[in-house]
């Protein structure tokens, strides 16, 4: 992540790896579905743009999970974002 603390609306930018070559990874803010990217021959992504859902800034300060998940690997991988705001 590009930073681990972000307001409801912001713009972040997400990393990845550890998934297969060329397929779908899902990204999302607790459960909320945000974007979704392919990765690379070597199995990652880097610096895919997503915002911070809105709805979680009700709940602000909060600590959510960004987690990535691959389509066809089912590969899971996951960081904290505060939402502060």
């Amino acid at each position: 992540l590009s930073g681990t603390s972000a307001p409801g609306g912001s713009e972040i930018q997400v990393s990845g790896q550890g998934f297969e070559p060329g397929e779908r990874v899902v990204l999302l803010v607790h459960t909320e579905e945000v974007g979704a990217t392919t990765a690379s021959e070597e199995g990652s992504f880097s610096n895919v743009t997503i915002v911070v859902p809105d709805s979680l800034s009700k709940f602000a300060p909060q600590q959510f999970s960004v987690v990535a998940t691959g389509d066809s690997s089912v590969r899971s991988a996951s960081a904290p974002l505060t939402v502060s705001g």
